[in-house]
């Protein structure tokens, strides 16, 4: 099975990810986190400030993952980010089985990515809603948490605003395309633990 999520920034698109993956058995990718380690000055700059990489560098950077892991299930989050993104996976890797919008209110977007905290080994926590048992400190590896560079409230509100300009377009597409994979449209302002069972029982419904 393959399923992308979709979401504005702190929509909750990784915690889904990861919840998702331990139940489903399949591989979670999170396409901003691959591309934050990678070591190319010009890739971190463009995210760093908010911006999004070039359509050809998020697909080629997603193939090579793929190719270098032996992936072929997964959960992808982050990715498409635009229309032209979401042709390109289904014509180079695949069209998803499902798609999973994660619908948040910008208000609500905007108060988590402020309170938000990563780890390097790609957790995420929030200071509101997911606190780690010791502050600072990852729940999985133990390793000192931070606030994302591109966290801060100005270039929050661009990656908001950005991914409000192209998400109509993705979810147009994917609706268009109702024969061959499933949107499923889930209130994400909701805790993580109700979206997490909302979505399971609707892909368990899917997959029967």
């Amino acid at each position: 099975m393959k399923i992308t999520i979709l979401g504005g920034p702190g929509s909750g698109k990784g915690t889904l990810g990861s919840l998702l993956a331990e139940h489903l058995s399949i591989k979670h990718i999170s396409l901003g986190h691959v591309l934050r380690q990678s070591k190319n000055a010009d890739v971190i700059k463009t995210i760093t400030a908010g911006q999004l990489v070039s359509d050809e560098t998020a697909i080629e950077t997603l193939q090579a993952y793929l190719a270098d892991n032996r992936i072929d299930d997964f959960i992808i989050d982050g990715y498409p980010r635009t229309l032209n993104q979401a042709k390109m996976l289904d014509a180079t890797i695949n069209k998803p089985d499902v798609a999973i919008y994660l619908n948040v209110s910008t208000d609500i977007l905007e108060s988590r990515l402020v309170t938000r905290l990563t780890c390097a080994c790609g957790a995420i926590f929030n200071l509101i809603s997911k606190r780690p048992a010791l502050n600072y400190i990852c729940d999985v590896c133990k390793q000192e948490l931070s606030l994302r560079l591109d966290d801060t409230v100005d270039t929050i509100k661009d990656r908001i605003s950005i991914f409000e300009r192209n998400i109509d377009g993705i979810l147009d597409f994917y609706d268009m395309q109702a024969r061959e994979n499933v949107l499923l449209t889930i209130d994400a302002s909701q805790n993580i633990d109700t979206v997490f069972r909302v979505v399971m029982q609707q892909i368990e419904t899917i997959t029967r």
